[in-house]
C-alpha cells in the first residue's frame, strides 16, 4: 500500500487516546510535524547523540514549531538509547515510535528490545517503526531484519509503503505493531 507519510503517521498515532508518545531517534525531524493528537499529549524524545539533540533544538525545532500540533503540550528530550531507557522506565506510553536509523540501516540492538516494549506500553498501545530505505539497504532487507526479532505470538504486524522515488527505493516503510490480545 502506497501512502502519504504524514497522513499515515497521524492516523496511527490517533488510533488510541494519546496522552503520552515515546519517540526513539530524532533523525531529520520529519516525525514530529507528522504527529497529530486528539488529546493533550506529552512527547518524550530519545536520542543517543547529544549532538543530534542540540542540532534538533537549534535548527529543526525553530523551523517546525509552528507546524507542531498544539495538543502536544509538552516535549521532553533525553540523551539516552532506547535499550537503556526501557530498563528504568516507569512511564506507560500509548504510542512508541522507533526512528533509530543510521546510514547503514537500523542497529540490531534496537530490534532486540522490541519484545520488551509491552512493559512500557498501555494495554491498547501500539508501536510504529519507521524503516528508511536508501542505497545502503532496501526496505525488504530492513524488514527481514526486524521480523527475525519479532515474536509472532506477541505482535500483529501491518506495513505501509511510501512511494519509492528512484531505483534505490529512497523513502519510508512504516511497520505498525499491535499487541495480540490473549
Amino acid at each position: 500500500m502506497i501512502f502519504q507519510f504524514n497522513i499515515v503517521m497521524s492516523n496511527l498515532c490517533n488510533k488510541n487516546k494519546n496522552d503520552r508518545i515515546l519517540l526513539a531517534g530524532l533523525g531529520g525531524g520529519t516525525i514530529l510535524p507528522a504527529l497529530k493528537s486528539k488529546n493533550k499529549t506529552t512527547l518524550d524524545c530519545l536520542d543517543i547523540s547529544s549532538c543530534v539533540i542540540k542540532q534538533f533544538k537549534k535548527y529543526f525545532y525553530p523551523i517546525m514549531k509552528d507546524s507542531i500540533d498544539p495538543n502536544i503540550n509538552e516535549i521532553n528530550f533525553y540523551n539516552i538509547g532506547i535499550e537503556s531507557y526501557i530498563k528504568n522506565c516507569t512511564k506507560k506510553y500509548n504510542t512508541i515510535i522507533i526512528d533509530c536509523f543510521k546510514l547503514d540501516g537500523i542497529d540490531k540492538s534496537v530490534f532486540s528490545i522490541i519484545d520488551e516494549l509491552p512493559k512500557i506500553m498501555e494495554k491498547d498501545g501500539n508501536v510504529i517503526i519507521d524503516i528508511h530505505s536508501s542505497r545502503f539497504g532496501k526496505y525488504s532487507n530492513n524488514l527481514r531484519k526486524i521480523k527475525k526479532f519479532l515474536n509472532p505470538k506477541l505482535w500483529k504486524i501491518r506495513t505501509y509503503l511510501s512511494n519509492a522515488k528512484d531505483s534505490y527505493e529512497f523513502g519510508n516503510l512504516i511497520l505498525n505493531l499491535d499487541l495480540i490480545k490473549f
